[in-house]
């Protein structure tokens, strides 16, 4: 059986990404284990209006296709269709400092646990891009967590901002340790769409089986858009079939029968859409 994405339990900056002119990243410290998951129960409520339960791939998703939709009418989407998002990232750190069982703990990856700064020769972060050179408080151990929030109209995201850190357990459960403002590179060059470095914004990012839709001219299952290689989605979400398969001491495959090998790249087939 091909695996289904459970997009409306799938925070929306994961598959669908937060296409926003204005955004704002929170990086957050936990106060103490129970006060920060008081807060990240609140965060996560389906009954608040501002948490990431109504910030799912679904709800993201769905409202890109409109937005891209309007657009190729040669209209100004803002006009017709806004929305605010909200996403929340937890490193490793704050894992454990949310009270998470060294047990789990142990099950993560080893290049999630160590974090960027501790493999920066891997990462070829040396010379000028070394950590000791990075602004605080990246590369320590006390980035809990990031919040993002984003949104078509600045004024809303602003808004959407204090909303969410002006509750009473956003106060006694974490503290802010650096704000980043986002915001959309100005066409002043003749690059719209293109990112601070000059690049094509997305042009090399893959597909992912289950989302985007094989539409490549000769009918390769493997590409997305022509040249965009498709992956499965456990390359981005645990619990899901990864790109290559792996056999455990048991003999048994993680990705169950999506498991079969195509041209050595991971399993064939697309997922339905």
């Amino acid at each position: 059986m091909p695996t289904l994405l459970a997009l409306d339990n799938i925070q929306g900056n994961i598959v669908g990404g937060f296409n926003k002119d204005f955004q704002s990243f929170l990086f957050l410290q936990f106060k103490s284990a129970a006060a920060g998951r008081s807060w990240i129960a609140e965060i996560s409520d389906e009954g608040n209006d501002l948490s990431v339960a109504n910030s799912t791939s679904a709800d993201v998703l769905k409202f890109n296709a409109q937005f891209k939709a309007i657009t190729a009418d040669g209209k100004k989407p803002e006009l017709y269709i806004q929305a605010e998002w909200t996403n929340i990232a937890i490193s490793f750190q704050g894992l454990k400092a949310l009270g998470v069982s060294a047990g789990d703990l142990a099950m993560f990856p080893h290049e999630f646990a160590a974090g960027m700064a501790a493999r920066k020769a891997d990462l070829g972060d040396v010379g000028s891009s070394d950590p000791g050179g990075w602004i605080t408080p990246f590369g320590s151990a006390s980035v809990h967590a990031l919040l993002t929030v984003a949104a078509d109209d600045e004024a809303k995201l602003i808004a959407r901002t204090k909303a969410i850190t002006s509750t009473t357990k956003f106060a006694a459960g974490v503290t802010v340790l650096l704000t980043v403002e986002g915001r959309t590179r100005l066409d002043v060059t003749g690059e719209a769409g293109h990112e601070h470095f000059g690049f094509k914004d997305g042009v090399s990012q893959p597909g992912l089986r289950g989302v985007d839709i094989p539409d490549d001219p000769i009918g390769d299952p493997d590409q997305g858009h022509p040249g965009q290689d498709l992956l499965w989605p456990g390359e981005f979400v645990l619990g899901y079939p990864t790109q290559i398969p792996k056999v455990n001491a048991s003999g048994a495959s993680p990705n169950d029968g999506d498991a079969s090998p195509n041209d050595g790249r991971g399993p064939s087939g697309p997922l339905p859409a």
